[in-house]
């Protein structure tokens, strides 16, 4: 696909009159923190990291399903540098569930 059509498709217009507004939506989602071990909460930590991964697949679903033009995930997507084989292919697997293209920014800016 041509950049063309990639920035086209992230472009929905709407006319009013005198006025031409071009509108883009996105999903915001941050913090994942994928690989969290959970220790405080040692019996249902291996749940808490399930639901984790469950919620990400419906915040992609809810993404496509609502037609926006792209997602953005900021903060930690993954709780350390020290990501797992399996943890980094889940996240994958969850990306890839959806059909736009997900933009992931590890630190957040703070402007004063």
């Amino acid at each position: 696909m041509s950049m063309k059509n990639v920035i086209g498709n992230l472009l929905r217009t709407v006319e009013l009159p005198r006025m031409v507004i071009e509108l883009v939506s996105f999903l915001h989602t941050a913090d994942w923190q994928i690989g969290m071990k959970a220790s405080r909460v040692a019996d249902v930590a291996e749940d808490v990291r399930k639901a984790r991964l469950d919620t990400a697949r419906q915040l992609m679903r809810m993404a496509s399903q609502r037609e926006v033009d792209f997602v953005l995930i900021a903060g930690d997507l993954f709780e350390n540098n020290l990501v797992h084989n399996e943890a980094s292919h889940r996240v994958a697997e969850v990306l890839s569930t959806c059909s736009l293209y997900p933009f992931m920014c590890s630190r957040a800016i703070t402007i004063p």
